[in-house]
Protein backbone atom coordinates (compact mmCIF):
# COMPACT_ATOMS: atom_id res chain seq x y z
CA UNK A 1 0.00 0.00 0.00
CA UNK A 2 1.75 3.49 -1.35
CA UNK A 3 -0.31 6.23 1.13
CA UNK A 4 0.24 10.45 0.11
CA UNK A 5 -0.87 13.37 1.74
CA UNK A 6 1.76 15.86 -0.38
CA UNK A 7 1.35 19.32 -0.63
CA UNK A 8 4.14 20.99 -3.16
CA UNK A 9 5.11 24.20 -4.44
CA UNK A 10 7.33 24.69 -7.30
CA UNK A 11 7.24 27.81 -9.54
CA UNK A 12 4.14 29.39 -8.08
CA UNK A 13 2.55 26.30 -9.13
CA UNK A 14 0.58 24.35 -5.63
CA UNK A 15 0.13 20.34 -5.71
CA UNK A 16 -1.90 18.90 -3.27
CA UNK A 17 -2.66 15.29 -3.14
CA UNK A 18 -4.16 12.45 -0.96
CA UNK A 19 -4.10 9.00 -1.87
CA UNK A 20 -4.31 5.55 -1.13
CA UNK A 21 -2.64 2.91 -3.97
CA UNK A 22 -3.05 -0.57 -3.50
CA UNK A 23 -0.70 -3.04 -5.08
CA UNK A 24 -1.36 -3.11 -9.28
CA UNK A 25 -1.28 -0.26 -11.96
CA UNK A 26 -2.34 3.03 -11.81
CA UNK A 27 -2.93 5.30 -14.42
CA UNK A 28 -2.33 8.68 -13.82
CA UNK A 29 -4.12 10.65 -16.40
CA UNK A 30 -4.28 14.45 -16.86
CA UNK A 31 -3.62 17.59 -18.59
CA UNK A 32 -0.63 18.81 -19.63
CA UNK A 33 0.93 21.17 -16.80
CA UNK A 34 -1.40 19.16 -14.42
CA UNK A 35 1.25 18.05 -12.04
CA UNK A 36 1.67 14.28 -12.61
CA UNK A 37 5.67 14.26 -12.82
CA UNK A 38 6.01 16.44 -10.04
CA UNK A 39 3.92 14.00 -8.08
CA UNK A 40 6.06 11.20 -9.41
CA UNK A 41 9.44 13.26 -7.93
CA UNK A 42 7.67 14.00 -5.15
CA UNK A 43 6.83 10.42 -3.92
CA UNK A 44 10.37 9.58 -5.18
CA UNK A 45 12.38 12.07 -3.15
CA UNK A 46 13.53 14.07 -5.97
CA UNK A 47 11.41 17.82 -4.98
CA UNK A 48 11.10 19.15 -1.87
CA UNK A 49 7.85 18.81 -0.32
CA UNK A 50 6.29 21.86 1.49
CA UNK A 51 4.04 19.57 3.95
CA UNK A 52 3.13 16.15 4.28
CA UNK A 53 3.74 12.02 4.81
CA UNK A 54 4.20 9.21 2.26
CA UNK A 55 4.47 5.72 3.53
CA UNK A 56 4.56 2.60 2.00
CA UNK A 57 4.02 -0.63 3.36
CA UNK A 58 4.10 0.63 6.31
CA UNK A 59 7.55 2.61 6.23
CA UNK A 60 7.11 6.35 6.70
CA UNK A 61 9.37 7.72 3.71
CA UNK A 62 8.20 10.92 4.60
CA UNK A 63 6.88 13.05 7.46
CA UNK A 64 7.29 16.82 7.44
CA UNK A 65 5.92 17.20 10.80
CA UNK A 66 8.23 14.58 12.07
CA UNK A 67 11.16 15.92 10.26
CA UNK A 68 10.96 13.00 8.79
CA UNK A 69 12.71 12.14 5.03
CA UNK A 70 14.21 8.81 4.17
CA UNK A 71 16.62 9.69 1.18
CA UNK A 72 15.87 8.79 -2.25
CA UNK A 73 18.08 5.76 -2.35
CA UNK A 74 16.87 4.09 0.59
CA UNK A 75 13.01 4.30 -0.41
CA UNK A 76 13.12 1.66 -2.67
CA UNK A 77 11.10 3.60 -5.26
CA UNK A 78 11.65 2.41 -8.72
CA UNK A 79 11.37 5.21 -11.53
CA UNK A 80 11.04 4.80 -15.29
CA UNK A 81 11.87 7.99 -16.81
CA UNK A 82 9.84 8.80 -20.41
CA UNK A 83 13.61 9.23 -22.12
CA UNK A 84 14.66 5.44 -19.69
CA UNK A 85 18.21 7.56 -19.20
CA UNK A 86 19.70 4.77 -20.32
CA UNK A 87 23.65 4.36 -19.98
CA UNK A 88 24.92 4.55 -23.37
CA UNK A 89 28.70 3.29 -22.61
CA UNK A 90 27.13 0.25 -20.66
CA UNK A 91 25.43 -3.02 -22.26
CA UNK A 92 22.11 -4.66 -21.59
CA UNK A 93 23.41 -6.70 -18.95
CA UNK A 94 25.33 -4.31 -17.37
CA UNK A 95 22.22 -1.64 -17.26
CA UNK A 96 19.88 -3.83 -15.76
CA UNK A 97 21.88 -5.22 -13.05
CA UNK A 98 23.61 -1.45 -12.57
CA UNK A 99 21.91 -0.64 -9.93
CA UNK A 100 22.27 -4.21 -7.64
CA UNK A 101 25.95 -4.30 -7.85
CA UNK A 102 27.94 -8.00 -6.83
CA UNK A 103 26.36 -11.43 -7.91
CA UNK A 104 23.01 -10.95 -6.91
CA UNK A 105 22.72 -8.00 -9.11
CA UNK A 106 24.05 -10.48 -12.28
CA UNK A 107 21.37 -12.90 -11.23
CA UNK A 108 18.79 -10.89 -11.21
CA UNK A 109 19.49 -9.28 -14.31
CA UNK A 110 19.89 -12.44 -16.22
CA UNK A 111 16.50 -13.71 -14.80
CA UNK A 112 15.03 -10.51 -15.80
CA UNK A 113 16.67 -10.18 -19.29
CA UNK A 114 14.80 -13.87 -19.48
CA UNK A 115 11.49 -12.89 -18.37
CA UNK A 116 11.30 -9.92 -20.81
CA UNK A 117 13.02 -11.44 -23.72
CA UNK A 118 15.92 -9.51 -24.35
CA UNK A 119 18.46 -13.16 -24.17
CA UNK A 120 19.47 -11.65 -27.87
CA UNK A 121 20.45 -8.23 -26.72
CA UNK A 122 22.31 -8.51 -23.45
CA UNK A 123 25.88 -7.45 -25.17
CA UNK A 124 24.45 -4.47 -27.35
CA UNK A 125 24.62 -0.63 -26.11
CA UNK A 126 21.16 1.38 -25.90
CA UNK A 127 22.29 3.04 -29.30
CA UNK A 128 22.15 -0.40 -31.18
CA UNK A 129 18.79 -0.77 -29.71
CA UNK A 130 14.95 -0.07 -30.94
CA UNK A 131 12.79 2.24 -28.96
CA UNK A 132 10.50 -1.09 -27.54
CA UNK A 133 13.73 -2.68 -26.58
CA UNK A 134 15.17 0.65 -24.79
CA UNK A 135 11.88 0.70 -22.73
CA UNK A 136 11.90 -3.13 -21.65
CA UNK A 137 15.48 -2.50 -20.56
CA UNK A 138 14.49 0.65 -18.45
CA UNK A 139 11.90 -1.30 -17.10
CA UNK A 140 14.23 -4.55 -16.33
CA UNK A 141 16.67 -1.98 -15.21
CA UNK A 142 14.47 -0.70 -12.19
CA UNK A 143 12.85 -4.24 -11.30
CA UNK A 144 16.21 -5.42 -10.50
CA UNK A 145 16.42 -3.21 -7.54
CA UNK A 146 13.18 -4.93 -6.22
CA UNK A 147 11.73 -1.89 -5.39
CA UNK A 148 8.48 -1.92 -2.97
CA UNK A 149 6.77 1.04 -5.50
CA UNK A 150 7.07 1.27 -9.29
CA UNK A 151 6.89 4.70 -10.76
CA UNK A 152 6.99 4.88 -14.65
CA UNK A 153 6.26 8.32 -16.61
CA UNK A 154 4.85 8.24 -20.20
CA UNK A 155 6.86 4.86 -20.71
CA UNK A 156 5.54 4.91 -24.17
CA UNK A 157 5.07 7.63 -25.62
CA UNK A 158 8.17 7.74 -27.27
CA UNK A 159 7.29 4.39 -28.94
CA UNK A 160 5.96 4.32 -32.48
CA UNK A 161 2.24 3.02 -33.05
CA UNK A 162 2.77 -1.04 -34.01
CA UNK A 163 5.82 -0.99 -30.94
CA UNK A 164 3.88 0.78 -28.56
CA UNK A 165 0.81 -1.89 -29.14
CA UNK A 166 2.84 -4.39 -28.44
CA UNK A 167 5.05 -2.96 -25.61
CA UNK A 168 1.97 -1.75 -23.33
CA UNK A 169 1.16 -5.89 -23.35
CA UNK A 170 3.98 -6.81 -21.80
CA UNK A 171 3.94 -3.68 -19.25
CA UNK A 172 0.60 -4.61 -18.46
CA UNK A 173 1.08 -8.12 -17.40
CA UNK A 174 4.86 -7.42 -16.10
CA UNK A 175 2.90 -4.85 -13.51
CA UNK A 176 0.23 -7.20 -12.49
CA UNK A 177 2.19 -9.97 -11.84
CA UNK A 178 4.67 -7.92 -9.63
CA UNK A 179 1.43 -6.99 -7.22
CA UNK A 180 3.00 -3.52 -6.06
CA UNK A 181 1.83 -0.35 -6.15
CA UNK A 182 2.59 0.70 -9.20
CA UNK A 183 2.08 4.24 -11.03
CA UNK A 184 1.89 5.04 -14.80
CA UNK A 185 1.52 8.57 -16.31
CA UNK A 186 0.14 8.38 -19.40
CA UNK A 187 -2.53 10.78 -21.53
CA UNK A 188 -3.77 7.58 -24.12
CA UNK A 189 -6.83 6.00 -22.84
CA UNK A 190 -5.32 2.72 -25.06
CA UNK A 191 -2.65 2.65 -22.48
CA UNK A 192 -5.42 3.18 -19.54
CA UNK A 193 -7.43 0.11 -21.15
CA UNK A 194 -4.32 -2.26 -21.43
CA UNK A 195 -3.31 -1.75 -17.86
CA UNK A 196 -6.64 -2.50 -16.39
CA UNK A 197 -5.97 -1.12 -13.37
CA UNK A 198 -7.37 2.24 -11.11
CA UNK A 199 -7.67 5.71 -12.43
CA UNK A 200 -6.36 8.97 -10.93
CA UNK A 201 -7.35 12.02 -12.57
CA UNK A 202 -5.31 14.97 -11.90
CA UNK A 203 -5.98 18.68 -12.84
CA UNK A 204 -4.92 21.90 -12.05
CA UNK A 205 -2.76 20.37 -9.25
CA UNK A 206 -5.68 18.16 -7.53
CA UNK A 207 -6.92 14.82 -7.79
CA UNK A 208 -10.55 15.68 -9.66
CA UNK A 209 -11.29 11.93 -9.63
CA UNK A 210 -10.44 8.18 -8.72
CA UNK A 211 -11.68 4.66 -9.30
CA UNK A 212 -12.16 2.01 -11.66
CA UNK A 213 -11.66 2.13 -15.31
CA UNK A 214 -15.75 1.05 -16.00
CA UNK A 215 -16.73 3.92 -14.18
CA UNK A 216 -14.12 6.32 -15.94
CA UNK A 217 -15.24 5.59 -19.10
CA UNK A 218 -19.42 5.12 -18.09
CA UNK A 219 -19.06 8.99 -17.14
CA UNK A 220 -16.19 10.78 -17.72
CA UNK A 221 -15.51 13.36 -14.99
CA UNK A 222 -14.25 16.02 -16.75
CA UNK A 223 -14.01 17.30 -20.46
CA UNK A 224 -10.16 16.05 -20.62
CA UNK A 225 -11.82 12.68 -19.50
CA UNK A 226 -14.57 12.52 -21.75
CA UNK A 227 -11.62 13.40 -24.68
CA UNK A 228 -9.65 10.54 -23.78
CA UNK A 229 -12.50 8.16 -24.23
CA UNK A 230 -13.65 9.81 -27.56
CA UNK A 231 -10.10 9.22 -28.89
CA UNK A 232 -9.88 5.58 -27.91
CA UNK A 233 -13.47 4.12 -28.43
CA UNK A 234 -15.44 6.57 -29.91
CA UNK A 235 -18.19 8.98 -29.03
CA UNK A 236 -19.71 8.23 -25.36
Amino acid sequence: MLELDLEVVRDGFALEVQLSLGPGPTALVGPNGAGKSTLLRAILGAVPVRRGRIVLDGHVLLDTDRGISVPTEERRVAWVPQEYALFPHLTVQENVAFGVPGPAGHARADALIGQLGLEALRSRRPGALSGGERQKVALARALATEPRALLLDEPLAALDADTREATRTLLAESLHRLAIPSMVVTHEMRDVLALQGSVVLLEGGRVRSTGTLDLFRAAPPSEFARSLVTRAIGSV
